[in-house]
Formats: structure tokens, sequence, C-alpha cells
């Protein structure tokens, strides 16, 4: 009886999830990836502005729809209104409650529904971050100025709102409110870091957004409810909601600072090790992957690195560098940086 061998073969994909470091080293000694892009070669990005009317029972105000590869972003921005203090003379205009950001809820389809995973917490966390302090967005700009809807003799309601220079004393007693921005940020198909694609949707989606007009009701502003408490008597204020005007003609973009915005690009280190004729002689040289995509290439990349260039070309926004897998020096930061910038001129 003889014992007879057999070679098994794999194909690709499933040879990236079985051994994804020899797939990957294979792959990158050929001078290719397992994705067949170049070293430096992005996903194809398409941006497209959104029409969503409603996104989980609210209404939207701005969104967008951006495909990255295989990749599909779905971003929608809904508001909310808080009551703000009167600003104060004391005030520091270099603080940093001048600037503010959005609230964003990542979400990736798994095909089942849960608690939100780490990921998706730790991508919404920095998409706050990153959106605070770019100086995007600043206090100022999501102020409502909140109108006054009067009842004619008629008994319709007509809506008046203040002007920029308003010193008229019927809007005096309204009390100061603004917008409060939530993204909803739906992820299908994912194929590697999303970091880069949902900031991009993010972005698009702000630049897309228009706020309402909003009033109170001059019949219920600033109403004293007579209350009584343990035989004593008083009065309790109650003030009138903030309602959204639905005329679409009164609806304004949202003041964005545009010179702050950037494109964000993320790129993978990882040691390349080819080997010669003679086992012990090994030479390594660290490998800079634009983009990473595929089960191999996101696992086997543990230093990464992230450069958000803004859209002038000419001051970088955010730099992130992480290691822990390959050596990173200067010529591999500058490399990133280049790379990054010549995107930028060409998205």
């Amino acid at each position: 009886m003889t014992n007879e061998f057999h070679q098994i073969s794999f194909p690709p994909s499933v040879l990236d999830r079985l051994a994804p470091d020899i797939s990957l080293q294979r792959h990158l000694n050929l001078g290719l990836r397992p994705c067949l892009r170049n070293f430096n070669e992005f996903k194809p990005l398409e941006v497209s502005t959104g029409n969503l009317q409603e996104l989980e029972g609210n209404f939207t105000v701005g969104s967008s729809i951006v495909k990255n590869g295989n990749t599909t972003v779905i971003c929608g921005i809904t508001l909310g209104i808080v009551e703000t203090p009167k600003s104060s003379i004391f005030e520091s205009t270099d603080s940093e409650s001048t600037y503010t950001s959005v609230y964003p809820v990542v979400e990736i389809s798994r095909g089942r529904s849960g608690a939100p995973t780490d990921e998706e917490m730790i991508l919404s966390q920095k998409l706050y971050e990153t959106i605070l302090h770019s100086k995007i967005i600043s206090t100022k700009s999501l102020e409502a100025k909140p109108g006054m809807a009067i009842a004619n003799d008629d008994g319709s309601l007509e809506i008046i709102y203040p002007t920029p220079n308003e010193t008229s004393d019927v809007f005096s007693n309204i009390k100061s409110c603004s917008f409060v921005l939530y993204a909803h940020l739906k992820v299908f198909s994912r194929s590697g870091p999303l970091f880069d694609v949902c900031h991009t949707s993010l972005i698009n989606a702000l630049k897309n957004t228009k706020l309402p007009k909003v009033y109170v009701q001059d019949s219920f502003n600033n109403i004293k409810v007579p209350i009584r408490s343990k035989g004593n008597f008083g009065h309790l204020s109650k003030s009138s909601d903030v309602l959204i005007d639905g005329n679409k003609a009164l609806m304004y973009d949202l003041p964005l600072n545009h010179e702050q915005i950037g494109l964000s690009s993320s790129f993978g280190i990882i040691e390349l090790e080819s080997n010669s004729t003679n086992d012990m002689d090994i030479d390594s040289k660290s490998v800079i992957l634009a983009d990473l995509e595929g089960d191999s290439e996101e696992s086997e990349c543990l230093s990464r690195a992230n450069i958000i260039i803004d859209q002038d070309n000419s001051h970088m926004k955010h730099v992130s560098i992480v290691g822990g897998g390959a050596n990173i020096n200067i010529d591999t930061i500058k490399e990133c940086i280049q790379i990054a910038k010549l995107r930028s001129m060409n998205v």
C-alpha cells in the first residue's frame, strides 16, 4: 500500500484568509498587490450628491453618496436645536468653543443587528475629532436666530425674522438657540479601512447641507403659568417650542471654512523580505501601500499613516502615524506626503 500525496491549491481569496502573510509577500515580491493595483495606486473615488428626504424618521438637511472601489458609504445629515446662553463679551475668540463639530454615527452593514462594534465607535470618534480640530465649522455659523410668528386679524400667521443688525425689542425676549448636526453614515461592502471614504462622504454631505429658518409662536412666548405648592403661590415661566419653517426658499447653505477642508489619504507600510539563493541572506525594505484593500493587506500592514491635505495642496491639516510592523523613517513619511499631495491635485 502506497501513500499518495495530492497537492492542494486555493484561490487567491481563500489563501488571503488562510495565510495572509504568505499571500501578501508572494504578491509584493512580484511587484503586485493581491488586489492587482500598483503600490501607490488608490481605488477609484466617485462622489455624488445624495437626495435623501428622510433618514430614520428625521428630515435630512444634507446627504452624499461616495463609492470607493467596492465600498459604498451613504451619509445623511440631520439636525437638532438646543438652547444656548447669550454670548459673553469676555469670551475669548481663540478658545476651543469657537469651533464645533458634527456628531457622527457609523454603521457597517454586516447582515445582522446588534450593538455597535469597536471599529464603528472608534471610527465615529475619530471623525468627530478630525472635524473639530480641522476648524471647519464655527460655532457662530450654527446660530439659529429664531423669528416670531404673529397672528393677523384674519387669524393667519405671519412669520417675521430679525435682520443682521436688528435692534427691535420684538426679538429681545426670544432665547438664543443653535443647531446641532448629526451625521448618519452607512457602509456597504466593506473591503478595507474606512476612514478615508467616511471622511470624504461626511465632508461632501456637509458641503451639501442647507439650514432652515426657525421661529417661535408669539402667543406662547414667555407665558407665566400660576402654580401652587404647599400653600405657596408662584409662577412657572413656560417658553414655546422652536419650530422649523418648512419654506425651502428660505433655507441657506451651511457656512464652512473651505480653506480648512482637505482630502484624506491613508497608507500601510510593510517590510518586504526578498530571499536570495542563500537562505541566510535576507534583505528587508519598507514598502508603502496606498489605500489598503483585502484581508491580507489589512491584517499584515500594522504600520499606518493618514494624511489630510487641503484643497490648495499647500498645507497638511492632519497627520497620524502608527508604528508596530515596519520601520518608518523620514523618507517614508516624505513619500507618503508626496503621494497624498499628488492625489489631492487629481481628485
